[in-house]
Order: structure tokens, then C-alpha cells, then sequence
């Protein structure tokens, strides 16, 4: 338990803070944070996302779980690291125009 989430929103005036992270009822981070127009992405216990955007149906908190456990080559030992991106190019997809 890091309390990071918590940590991090009492520390911010939240009324400005966009988009909102959601924190789990003992302080830690979400795994899974939604926001409006069913954007959906998975965080580390940081709070730096670490997935591509998804959805509500194409992914959960179990998903975010197994991405995590993935990514630290520990299963069920929740090593939290970073994605980088692997490209830098830019396409008209990479831009929300609401």
C-alpha cells in the first residue's frame, strides 16, 4: 500500500486538477481510471499511465492487473514500471478534438 493517490490529491486543489485520478478507498491509485466518453486507460502506483487508451468493455481492473504483473516479470509480485512508447511519430489518430 503506497497511498500515493491519496497523497497526491490532498496535496492539489482537485476543482483544477483534469482529469481527476481515482484513488481506492485505502489511498493507492485505481488500477483502472475512466473518464467521460468512455476513455479508459490502466495506471501504475504512481499514477502514470501505462496502457493505450481502452475502453469499459475492452478491458477491467483484471486487465490492468495482468498488464502490470506483465510488465514486471514477477507474477503476483506488483513491480510497477513505466511503458514507454515505441514511436514517436505523429498521426491523426494521436489527437482528441472532442
Amino acid at each position: 500500500m503506497t497511498c500515493n493517490c491519496a497523497r497526491d490529491s490532498k496535496g492539489t486543489d482537485t476543482d483544477y486538477q483534469y482529469p481527476a485520478m481515482r484513488c481506492e478507498g485505502w489511498g493507492n491509485y485505481k488500477l483502472f481510471q475512466c473518464f467521460h466518453n468512455n476513455q479508459c486507460f490502466c495506471v501504475d502506483q504512481d499514477g502514470d499511465t501505462i496502457s493505450r487508451q481502452l475502453t469499459k468493455d475492452s478491458a477491467n481492473q483484471s486487465v490492468c492487473l495482468g498488464l502490470l504483473n506483465e510488465v514486471s516479470g514477477k507474477p503476483g509480485d506488483l513491480v510497477f514500471t513505466t511503458i514507454l512508447p515505441t514511436s514517436t511519430s505523429v498521426t491523426d489518430d494521436d489527437y482528441y478534438d472532442g
